[in-house]
């Protein structure tokens, strides 16, 4: 599941750092050629599409993170009601609840009763 969705985050990316290359070599050559003018305007876009590099990936790898939990938080749902599970535990030991059925989910009165107390009432 994240080995598609990483295929095609990596092309994007790939296309930003062959860019991102492109733009040095050219910085590079007009470093020796000490055309200064030249040298500031892409040192500006050089830097100016490195950070465009680094907020697309992060972007990306967080959507791809996003994606795989939903599509994992639906399969587990899938699995629960096919197997008439009541809960299903997270195995992390950290106490997550990965599936409920919904007459025992009390979510939502709990948030109303934390709400309430918050309140003061």
């Amino acid at each position: 599941m994240s080995q598609d969705l990483g295929k095609t985050n990596n092309r994007k990316i790939t296309k930003q750092k062959k860019k991102l290359d492109s733009l040095y070599t050219i910085y590079s050559i007009l470093r020796e050629q000490e055309n200064k003018e030249k040298t500031q305007e892409l040192e500006v876009q050089l830097r100016t599409e490195d950070q465009e590099l680094k907020k697309m990936n992060e972007y990306l790898s967080n959507d791809m993170r996003q994606k795989v939990w939903n599509r994992l938080n639906q399969y587990i749902k899938e699995y629960g009601i096919a197997n008439q599970c009541k809960i299903i535990l997270g195995t992390r030991g950290v106490g997550n609840i990965m599936f409920a059925q919904e007459e025992i989910d009390i979510t939502t009165k709990v948030l109303e009763y934390a709400n309430t107390k918050y309140e003061g009432n």
